[in-house]
């Protein structure tokens, strides 16, 4: 007889150090003049399948099934089968280029006082591909504070004063902007509120004073012509870091602060 169905079990693709995966096909249409003129189903390519789910052979088989297939009894799937391996998640080699990605780090909480276990973690990459690795840290004062390593060196910034350098807005404006949507989340107002407040408190009131405050407290690590006034190095340090995806103008318009990826 010629076996007209040939059905692949997770047991086999263990064995066979393969993947456990199926056809991913998808239904194009497609019109000339706006008028239809068929649909063409394309293979898209291959997928992996997760154990148990409603795609897998071992779905809704009973116990004495999963056994002849290979499976513990009460198998509970949920997982990938990648090279033969059992893998949750997908492994990755390197973070995803400019894609903002929470965690949670107990060694975190050794950075510093007030520092937390919770933070945002970002691979910025630019256009000519070169790239900095940076941090958001959440203080238990509810303030934010980005991390970022310049010449092998880790160094800190309240994200408030980057906030300040990159737009010309006022306290009252910016404030506007990052609140919009959490009007009745009393915590968050304040907590944008307190990252506002530490940047007066330094004298640092226009975008000027911040370029210049933060040119001042870098021009040594960052190794600048002496020519170069205390504003450009501030400009410069904001072209480094990468935080915002978008260019520096000083007649950036209100949807700037609504870009901001973190």
């Amino acid at each position: 007889s010629v076996c007209k169905e040939l059905k692949v079990y997770p047991a086999e693709c263990r064995g066979r150090r393969s993947t456990y995966r199926g056809k991913l096909t998808g239904d194009i249409s497609w019109s000339v003049n706006g008028i239809p003129k068929g649909i063409i189903k394309q293979t898209l390519g291959n997928i992996p399948i997760m154990v148990k789910s409603k795609f897998c052979h071992l779905h809704s088989l009973s116990p004495k099934a999963l056994i002849q297939h290979h499976e513990e009894e009460e198998e509970m799937g949920g997982y990938f089968i990648i090279n033969g391996i059992e893998k949750v998640i997908r492994m990755m080699i390197m973070p995803r280029r400019n894609f903002p990605l929470a965690m949670i780090k107990p060694k975190w909480k050794s950075r510093g006082p007030g520092y937390t276990q919770y933070g945002v973690s970002m691979h910025c990459v630019r256009d000519e591909h070169t790239s900095v690795n940076m941090t958001l840290h959440y203080l238990d004062s509810g303030s934010v504070m980005v991390n970022f390593i310049y010449q092998k060196e880790l160094f800190f910034i309240p994200l408030g004063f980057l906030l300040k350098a990159l737009v010309g807005f006022s306290d009252f404006q910016i404030f506007q902007e990052l609140v919009k949507g959490k009007e009745d989340d009393t915590f968050y107002k304040n907590c944008v509120s307190q990252m506002l407040r530490l940047v007066t408190e330094d004298g640092c009131v226009t975008q000027k004073q911040v370029l210049i405050f933060l040119g001042q407290h870098f021009r040594v690590k960052l190794n600048l012509p002496d020519w170069f006034s205390n504003e450009r190095v501030g400009e410069f340090l904001l072209k480094y870091v990468q935080l915002f995806r978008i260019r520096l103008n000083r007649s950036q318009h209100y949807g700037a602060c609504g870009k901001i990826m973190f």
